[in-house]
């Protein structure tokens, strides 16, 4: 049966044109690494421009095709309401950040779609479904597969590493002997996109149904996004005479620092003895600020700078 996941994604790699390089990349066995960086704007390496872009896509990050559809034929901003699932929260520990950048990466390069979308299951949109960075499904290394997210914006590339690692060994750990997974599978029956075929559905029905032979035929993919600060992006500034310049020595640069991060990750995966059974697909994307970062897609997507409490008091 050809299901034909990849016609089911939203989002083209037409983003990654626009605003990112391609730069090492690494596989064996079940650990898969790529790495990206910004386009340089003259000799700078600029989020603004990344940013601006990126948040375009949050309505069809947070809704299925049929609510947006809905929400059109009703006369209703599409893109307000789902500001509303970013809420005014502190952009510096704020995940959802993450998740939509892994949304864009898991869907245009893994050509998986996002089958699941937690705001249908909100009530208080200060509230997040528990679970996955985001629940996808599709074809990877000849298999259909569920994929569940994990992503992580932190200051060190290794740190980040060990806490996304950490979340998949629990999350792993709990299968045998907790319902959580369970729980997570009967999350994404009841927000099942409803644009997809029959026979889509009744496939993913029964995926998400352990005791069923299609549940046991697909394998399990982690995305993974790690998103850290390089300080050494500020020295390129400071060299390169150009934006092709800058690109090509943070190219040199991430030809160096990826079979690094791929050492940390093979080392830390000794502790983590559930993890090695499943497959792990990194995607790697430094930036000079981590903090400014988060500030800058809290604007771009409330409009207004982030104000804390204490402040606004």
């Amino acid at each position: 049966m050809n299901l034909n996941w990849a016609e089911c994604t939203r989002i083209s790699d037409r983003w990654i044109k626009d605003y990112l390089n391609h730069n090492e990349a690494h596989n064996e066995a079940k650990i898969n690494v790529r790495s990206y960086s910004l386009k340089f704007s003259g000799t700078q390496y600029q989020i603004m421009g990344f940013v601006e872009g990126i948040v375009d896509y949050i309505k069809q990050f947070v809704f299925p095709p049929e609510d947006i559809s809905r929400f059109e034929a009703e006369g209703i901003d599409v893109y307000r309401r789902a500001m509303q699932y970013f809420g005014d929260t502190n952009p510096e520990n704020d995940g959802k950040y993450g998740e939509l950048l892994l949304y864009l990466f898991t869907e245009s390069v893994l050509k998986a779609p996002m089958i699941a979308h937690k705001m249908t299951l909100l009530t208080n949109t200060r509230d997040q479904v528990k679970g996955g960075d985001g629940i996808f499904f599709g074809e990877y290394n000849g298999s259909n597969s569920l994929f569940i997210g994990e992503s992580k914006i932190e200051l060190e590339a290794t740190t980040a590493i060990t806490h996304a690692l950490g979340s998949i060994e629990r999350f792993h750990s709990n299968l045998e002997t907790t319902s959580q997974f369970r729980h997570e599978l009967i999350i994404a029956s009841q927000i099942l996109r409803q644009d997809l075929t029959v026979e889509q559905l009744d496939y993913l029905y029964d995926s998400f149904t352990p005791k069923t032979e299609t549940y046991k035929q697909n394998n399990l993919v982690h995305p993974i996004l790690i998103i850290y600060e390089d300080q050494h992006i500020s020295d390129i500034e400071v060299a390169c005479k150009g934006h092709l310049d800058g690109e090509s020595l943070l190219s040199k640069r991430m030809k160096k620092r990826i079979p690094e991060l791929v050492k940390n990750i093979q080392s830390k995966l000794t502790d983590h003895p559930k993890v090695k059974t499943v497959f792990l697909d990194f995607f790697f994307l430094p930036t000079t600020s981590v903090k400014q970062l988060r500030h800058t897609m809290y604007q771009a997507i409330h409009g207004v700078a982030y104000t804390s409490p204490t402040s606004k008091a």
